[in-house]
Order: structure tokens, then C-alpha cells, then sequence
């Protein structure tokens, strides 16, 4: 649509409410009935695909399948006279629960209830419509009220989900991952077997509902990252402290309540959606009108969450033990994914919205590839030879560590979960490499700096372009068991090389030159492989799943 038009299918545009990664909201009026509309279009200045096309469609069509106070209804759908599809739905007032959390982070006991209880009857009824939401998160939840009331309660009379671009039938054949390789969702909210491309059922939506509860309860995520694969090695390996441990205040039925909801087993959350409104009505009964009112502390600043501009303190994971390869092998399940998942650093909330406005949902999101992504940064010209840094041949660990820093990746030392991302933050004394994670393009031969690690046994390479030259280095890494060549050059001739990594347990090569047939040959030769590739997933766990 032209900016300077002045009506779009019969509605007076009057002014632009906001802009996302997508698609553009704004003020208009309905010439017919009298009354202002938010009209959501698409961004005409991004090319959209028939894919962004259909999402935009089914947005349109699930929000209107459910009829229901908790629900952001659909007036209408049209195209313009230019062709631009759009969606006319209701001007409220208010603000999104991302805005009032980065307006006011400290919430009331009350809101976090009413937030339970709201989004929760909500899903409830979405999901008896058999459709699951698959992004909930305080960007799609609207608190329609007057931001600036003096009474808390005026603030956010009544709690509404928005965005239903990405709602599937539970029931649905289509896939969790799309046909390029990418995972439907928000990382930072996801349920754990939704970021594994499972298929997904209503439960998910109380996973996403259990993550911002917990936020808004505690003042922090559960699963902490600054970084795309941190935080999905969080989400599969990490158990998050429970609710009332962080912060003691809450009571102890709302912390049990958010603590089942984010159960990494499906099965040990809540049965339903009404389960949970029913339960944070019965505990906002008994509370006293002081204790409701009462604003929770903030036992941790609100930087203390990923942002594109602050680094986040990322709490030390949970060493993981030799016998435990298994939490680490779901880890890399998760990481597989990652270089084919649209999203930056700060996941949890995108930049803040006016108030008092409908405003498109700006967060980026797992299918919301970018549509001119800016070129790769290239391979660092000369990352600092390890010789020249540390002696190789005394300290081969320290060299490549170093060389890894260098090129921009990260570390894990002593099979710690805590991720090293600067040369101070390394161990003074001797240490044993255990993991590196590359996602920068890196010359092969600059892969020779691992060639002497010989306790490696996770090598996240995603994204470097290596080719099989450079796989070539890592022969002597004969303890590797997680090995992630997304998104590099390596083709069937890594064959071989990969085929002598024994201790293997999970391998993807997503996106990369493997064929179907060098799966084949590498499933023979490593039988208690999981492998990630093109056409879906084999081995344990995943038998020749599609």
C-alpha cells in the first residue's frame, strides 16, 4: 500500500499505528459504522511471498474461527484496490504486556493472575476449536485499560491475545519445521518439542504461557542466553529454578502452578488450558485485596535479559556429566536448528510500542526470515595464529581456545555449561577444551587450531562454510559426540571422516552438500546416531522421521 494513500477497502487511513519485520497497523476509520479500526496490511516496501501471503491469511481466518473475550476479534479481510491484502480488526486501547513489562517491570500480584487467567481462557477456547496458537509471549498479549490510570486495575481491565499468524490445527499434518528448515515459533518462548520441530499440541501454548508468568513473577526468564545457541542449549538441558526459590514472595500455588507449566514433559503439565484459568481464579479468590495489589520484587534488574545492546549475565548450566550425554545430545538436537532460525539476539522483546495503540507484533520470529539479511560477516582475515599466542604443542587446549575467541565463537572448558566468550574469562591454570561454537564463516585451514583436541567432544560449526578440508582437521578428535555442520560445504566425501567419529550421538547437516545417500551410509555406519539433514531426522529418537 502507498503511504500516502488516504483509504484502503473502503476505510479512511488516518494515521500509521506501527511497524514490525512484516507488516505495518494502522488508525482508521470505518466510514460505514462510524468507528476507528486498526488495519493491519502487509509491508509493501519487502517483498512478500506466497508464503507470508497464506500466514497473513491464516491469521486472519483462526482469529476469526474464535469468538471470545480474550480474544482479539477480526471485523473483516479484503485486498485493496492495489492488491494488498489487509485485516480490519478493533482499535483498543491500552498497551501489549512486552510495553507495560518494559514501562513498569515490578507487576502486581493481581496482573500476573489476571494474565493466568485471561490468555489461559483464551487458549482454552482456541483450543477447543482444535487450533494452537504456537507464539505466546507478552508481544501477542494485549492489556486493554488506560495505561496511565492511577489504579493498577485500570491499567489492564481485561488481558487479549493477538496474533494468530502462526495457529495450526493440533490435529494438523503439516510439519513443526518448514520445507527451508525452519522451526514456527519465538525461541525465547518456545515449548522444548516445538523447537525440536515436533508436532505440537495445546500444551505447547501452556509451556509459552508457563515462560511469561514465570518472567513476570520473578522479574527473570527461566532459561537464560545471549545468544541463539545458548539459549537453545538452555531450553533442552536446563531445569529452571522453581518459581518460589527465586522469589519467595509468591504464593505457593501460583509458583506450583508455573512450575507445571514448564515442565519439559508435556504429560506433567496442566491438562488443559481451562485447568489453568480455573486455578488462577481459585488463587486470586483467596488472596486479600492488599496482598493482590501488592507489586512483586524485581529481584533482578530488567537489563538482566538478552537485548541487542547490554550483555546478559547467562547463570552457570549445570555441568554436564559424562553420563549424562543424553540431556546434552537434546541440547544438540536444538542447536541443529539454530542457524536456520530468523532470529537475533534479544528475542524476548522487540523495541517498545506506543501506548494506547494495536501495534503489529515487531518480535522477531522463527519463521520470519529476514527478507535482505546483510551479507555474512566475512572470515576473519587472519584470526590470531595459535602460535602466537600460546605454545600449540604445550598447550594445545589454551591455542585453540584462543583461536576459537579469536574468530568470534565461544567455548566451554571442563565440560562446564558455562559458555566462555572473552580470553579473560579462560581458567589461568590448565584446562581441557570440551565444546567450541563457530557461527562465522572460517577458512579450512584455520581448523587446524583444533586438530590437537583431543577431549573435544561438541563442535557446533554452524554457519563457517567449511568444506570437507576443513572437517579433516578434527580426525584426531576421537571423543566428539555432538557434531553440527549446518549450514557448511561438507558433502558426501566427509563421509569417512564422519563415519570414524565412534562416540557419536547426534550429527546434523542441515542445509549442507550430504545427500540422502551419505545419510544413508553414515546411519549404517553409527547406528546409535541421531542425524538432522535435508529430508528430516534418523536414528534414535527419530527413525527416518520426516
Amino acid at each position: 500500500m502507498d503511504e500516502t494513500q488516504q483509504s484502503v477497502g473502503g476505510y479512511a487511513i488516518v494515521r500509521k499505528l506501527g511497524e514490525g519485520g512484516m507488516g505495518v497497523v494502522y488508525l482508521a476509520t470505518d466510514p460505514r459504522l462510524g468507528r476507528p479500526v486498526a488495519l493491519k496490511t502487509l509491508r509493501r516496501d519487502l517483498p512478500a511471498s506466497a508464503a507470508d501471503r497464506e500466514r497473513f491469511l491464516r491469521e486472519a481466518r483462526a482469529a476469526a474461527a474464535v469468538e471470545h473475550d480474550n480474544i482479539v476479534p477480526v471485523y473483516a479481510i479484503g485486498e485493496a484496490a492495489d492488491g494488498t491484502s489487509f485485516i480490519a480488526m478493533p482499535y483498543l486501547r491500552g498497551e501489549s504486556l512486552d510495553a507495560r513489562l518494559r514501562r513498569a517491570p515490578a507487576v502486581p500480584l493481581d496482573l500476573v493472575l489476571k494474565v493466568a487467567d485471561h490468555v489461559a481462557s483464551g487458549l482454552a477456547a482456541a483450543h477447543e476449536k482444535g487450533l494452537v496458537h504456537r507464539d505466546i509471549k507478552p508481544a501477542n498479549i494485549w492489556l486493554e485499560g488506560d495505561p496511565g490510570a492511577a489504579e493498577p486495575a485500570e491499567q489492564a481491565r481485561r488481558c487479549k491475545i493477538l496474533d494468530f499468524g502462526l495457529a495450526r490445527l493440533a490435529d494438523a499434518t503439516d510439519a513443526q519445521i518448514t520445507g527451508s528448515g525452519v522451526v514456527l515459533g519465538t525461541p525465547a518462548y518456545m515449548a522444548p518439542e516445538q523447537a525440536r520441530g515436533e508436532r505440537v499440541d495445546p500444551r505447547a501454548d501452556l509451556f509459552s504461557l508457563g515462560v511469561v508468568l514465570y518472567r513476570m513473577a520473578t522479574g527473570r526468564p527461566p532459561f537464560h542466553g545471549d545468544t541463539p545457541l545458548s539459549l537453545l542449549v538452555a531450553l533442552a538441558a536446563d531445569t529452571p529454578a522453581p518459581a518460589r526459590a527465586v522469589n519467595p514472595d509468591l504464593p505457593p500455588d501460583l509458583a506450583a502452578l508455573i512450575d507445571r507449566l514448564l515442565s519439559k514433559d508435556p504429560d506433567a503439565r496442566p491438562r488443559s488450558a481451562d485447568e489453568v484459568a480455573r486455578a488462577a481464579r481459585d488463587i486470586r479468590a483467596r488472596l486479600s485485596p492488599g496482598a493482590a495489589s501488592t507489586s512483586l520484587p524485581q529481584l533482578l534488574p530488567p537489563a538482566a535479559e538478552p537485548s541487542d545492546s547490554a550483555t546478559v549475565p547467562v547463570a552457570p548450566a549445570r555441568p554436564p556429566a559424562r553420563g549424562t550425554r543424553r540431556a546434552v545430545g537434546a541440547a544438540a538436537c536444538l542447536l541443529a536448528l539454530a542457524p536456520l532460525v530468523a532470529w537475533r539476539a534479544g528475542a524476548f522483546d522487540g523495541p517498545p510500542r506506543p501506548a494506547g495503540t494495536v501495534a503489529q507484533n515487531d518480535e522477531p520470529r522463527a519463521d520470519e526470515q529476514p527478507k535482505a539479511p546483510a551479507a555474512p560477516k566475512a572470515a576473519p582475515e587472519s584470526p590470531a595464529p595459535p602460535g602466537k599466542t600460546a605454545d600449540a604443542s604445550a598447550d594445545p587446549d589454551r591455542a585453540a581456545a584462543l583461536w576459537v575467541l579469536s574468530a568470534g565463537g565461544s567455548v566451554h572448558v571442563n565440560g562446564d555449561g558455562q559458555e566462555v566468550r572473552t580470553a579473560g574469562a579462560l581458567p589461568r591454570g590448565p584446562f581441557e577444551l570440551t565444546d567450541v561454537l563457530l557461527t562465522a564463516p572460517v577458512k579450512d585451514a584455520d581448523l587446524a587450531a583444533l586438530a590437537g583436541c583431543r577431549h573435544l567432544t561438541g563442535a557446533y560449526l554452524v554457519g563457517t562454510g567449511i568444506t570437507t578440508e576443513g572437517l579433516a582437521h578434527l580426525k584426531g578428535c576421537t571423543e566428539l559426540t555432538l557434531l553440527n555442520l549446518s549450514g557448511t560445504a561438507v558433502c558426501d566425501k566427509a563421509v569417512p571422516i564422519i563415519r570414524g567419529f565412534k562416540r557419536l550421538a547426534d550429527l546434523s547437516v542441515i542445509q549442507s552438500a550430504v545427500t540422502e545417500a551419505g545419510v544413508k551410509e553414515l546411519a549404517k555406519a553409527l547406528p546409535g546416531c541421531r542425524i538432522q539433514h535435508n529430508g528430516g531426522t534418523t536414528g534414535p529418537a527419530g527413525k527416518d522421521r520426516p
